[in-house]
């Protein structure tokens, strides 16, 4: 594959097939049809931007890569039609909340069935195997929701999404800080092969709206944001693009 994969990514997310494939997939899961409508050619445009950095298109199309934290299934889908033969990823069943209806997509989209796996700040988690790539695709498994009380009339409870008067979502978190980060890294570690990469992206990332209440993140990030790294564009769905930022854990050959 010489054509750069963010080429591909934008033919196949512009594409009838994937309207509709995008179409059914809203029949199968009603109740998510707003987010998966938000899977076009300009949600892509992101991952594409990473994957050219990483120079994607030149990767063994026999590589073992994991999409950690899969949800619907779409990154595995796409790789699949790439070409790419030894895709696998994992969801965490407890977050996601509707097994049922996953399993219905996946089986719709024909991927290997996710493991299932919750990461906990700290706390050692396991893969069924090494990859060669590991992507952590805009992902929201470094909020720390226990950290996060809400009071209400003199009622503590773990409210983090609150509806206002505008009819506005409110969300709420906190997140990992630099000694979370690095157990994160030496756990993962364990499951890359020699020179593989973990492509990490913290959503959204709020490190760089708080850079003097994070700064020890913020240097801890920036020793993993230089080679394949790349400041990323705004998007229609992220017009600020440092909410976008990522950084990559690897291991040494």
């Amino acid at each position: 594959m010489t054509t750069k994969i963010s080429t591909h990514i934008h033919n196949l997310t512009s594409s009838p097939s994937m309207a509709n494939m995008i179409k059914h997939v809203q029949s199968l899961v009603p109740v998510h049809h707003n987010y998966i409508g938000s899977n076009d050619s300009e949600y892509w445009r992101t991952h594409g931007e990473i994957l050219d950095a990483l120079d994607f298109h030149l990767v063994d199309k026999n590589s073992s890569i994991l999409d950690f934290g899969t949800q619907f299934g779409f990154l595995p889908w796409m790789l699949k039609e790439f070409g790419f033969t030894n895709v696998h990823s994992c969801n965490s069943m407890d977050e996601a909340g509707t097994h049922d209806e996953l399993n219905t997509v996946w089986n719709f989209l024909d991927i290997k069935t996710p493991f299932d796996l919750t990461v906990m700040p700290n706390i050692p988690f396991t893969l069924p195997q090494k990859y060669d790539i590991i992507f952590v695709f805009k992902s929201n498994m470094f909020w720390l929701l226990n950290d996060v009380f809400c009071y209400k009339r003199g009622e503590i409870t773990k409210n983090w999404q609150v509806t206002d008067d505008k009819g506005e979502v409110n969300t709420f978190f906190s997140v990992y800080n630099k000694s979370q980060y690095e157990y994160f890294e030496n756990n993962i570690k364990k499951f890359l092969n020699p020179g593989g990469i973990a492509v990490v992206q913290p959503d959204p990332f709020v490190y760089n709206t708080f850079p003097e209440r994070f700064s020890e993140e913020k240097k801890w990030f920036s020793e993993r944001q230089q080679i394949g790294y790349v400041k990323v564009s705004a998007t229609q769905h992220y017009p600020n693009n440092e909410n976008s930022d990522y950084f990559i854990i690897r291991k040494d050959g």
